[in-house]
Order: structure tokens, then C-alpha cells, then sequence
């Protein structure tokens, strides 16, 4: 039945997280934060830093109902119950993913390392041509004076093809440098930095750990939504 929720039994722990809810498998976003190694809120910032990535056939938001359901089949089968409703442990109504969901969160659930700087040349892709395969990484920047031309990039992506870079704008708002690891995860650093990467070894400068990304993060989430910047 479609309003019936089951859970799908298995001797893996795994398997043990996957319900059948309005007549689909889904798995719940606390589970899978758990699974990736995500607080709860951190999980969830991802996906709304790329909800263009997910519509209603990728996941949805369960209704207390559900949820009460949920809790009482985990009860039954001995694992963690979930206090659910008004005045219980549990503040919101969590989000269900779909097997397309699911598969789409591991494009999403990787290492993002972004970079804002207005001044930028190829000594800034040079300074990037060994990350790690799996990470994303953005440049913010409006490219003033003599900057990176799209000649320099070509170049760089043909000698480096699994160093996947994307350049957005920041719309003239910062004068400050900074690089960002991991935002919106629980491993989040944000780094001011004293001078712009196409200078970096050439004179001393400093490069200081911000103690409150908290102050950072609106900042930075307005940036996310920035138009690409074409060189």
C-alpha cells in the first residue's frame, strides 16, 4: 500500500536504514549524515548549497506521521528509537532520498575548496594542479588587470584534465583573499590571506585560520549563488 511504511530487513546496517514510504525506498538524511560522516546540519547545507541537483523524484520531506511510523518500526527492531513530534527530541521533519537521491549525494558529498580572489593569473592554477581528484574547486573572482586568459586555462586543462576548476563572480564585494575547505561540513576551515596567489612565494605574507566562519557563511552562500565568470 502507498500510505504503508516498511522497513527492508537485512543483516547489514546498512540495509537496516532503507524504508519503503508512499511506496518508495528512500533513505533518511540522519542516517545518511551518519553514514558520510556528517552532523545532521551539514549534511542538509549540501544539499541546499546544490538543491537545483535535487527535485521531488530525489527526495522529499516526510510528515510527522511517517516519521511517528518510522520510530515505532525501529523500536520494534531494537535500534535507536527516534522521539518524534511536538515537544520531542526531534525539532524538524527530516527528508527522504530516493535511490536517485542517493546516487546524486555522491557527487555532492565530496571535498569543495573555493578560493576568492579578484587577482588571479596562471600561477593560480599552477598553485592547484595537484588536489586530489575528487575535490571541487571554484574560483571567485572578477579577474582584474592583467589576469588568467582563457588561452592559459585551455592550456592548463589539456596538461591537467582531472583538475576540475569552475570560476563564478563576486561582484566587486571583496578585497580580502580567501580559501574555503570543506564549507558547510563539519571539517569547514576558512583562511584570510595577506596576498593574492599570483604573488604567493614571491614577498612574506601571512595566511590566518578565521576562529568564526559562523560570521562568513552568509557571506559565502550569496557568493554560491553568483553568476559564472566567462575569461
Amino acid at each position: 500500500m502507498e500510505n504503508e511504511i516498511v522497513m527492508i530487513h537485512s543483516e547489514t546496517d546498512l540495509r537496516s536504514k532503507i524504508y519503503t514510504i508512499r511506496g518508495i525506498q528512500v533513505m533518511l538524511d540522519f542516517d545518511l549524515a551518519e553514514i558520510y560522516g556528517y552532523s545532521v546540519k551539514a549534511f542538509n547545507q549540501q544539499v541546499k548549497n546544490n538543491i537545483e541537483k535535487f527535485d521531488e523524484d530525489f527526495r522529499f520531506q516526510v510528515t510527522w506521521e511517517e516519521l511517528e511510523k518510522i520510530s515505532l518500526i525501529r523500536s520494534r527492531s531494537k535500534i535507536l528509537t527516534l522521539n518524534t513530534g511536538r515537544g520531542s527530541n526531534i525539532k524538524y521533519k527530516p527528508y527522504a532520498f530516493t535511490e536517485q537521491g542517493i546516487y546524486m549525494l555522491m557527487t555532492v558529498l565530496r571535498g569543495d575548496f573555493f578560493v576568492i580572489d579578484n587577482y588571479i593569473s596562471l600561477k593560480t592554477l599552477v598553485l592547484l594542479k595537484s588536489v586530489p581528484e575528487n575535490l571541487k574547486i571554484t574560483i571567485f573572482t572578477d579577474n582584474l588587470k592583467k589576469g588568467l586568459h582563457q588561452k592559459e586555462f585551455d592550456d592548463f586543462c589539456k596538461e591537467y584534465p582531472k583538475v576540475v576548476i569552475s570560476f563564478k563572480r563576486t561582484n566587486g564585494i571583496f578585497h580580502d583573499r580567501y580559501i574555503i575547505i570543506d564549507f558547510g561540513t563539519e571539517n569547514e576551515i576558512i583562511y584570510h590571506c595577506g596576498a593574492s596567489s599570483k604573488d604567493a612565494g614571491s614577498r612574506v605574507c601571512s595566511i590566518t585560520t578565521i576562529a568564526d566562519n559562523e560570521i562568513y557563511k552568509p557571506l559565502i552562500e550569496n557568493l554560491l549563488k553568483n553568476q559564472a565568470f566567462i575569461l
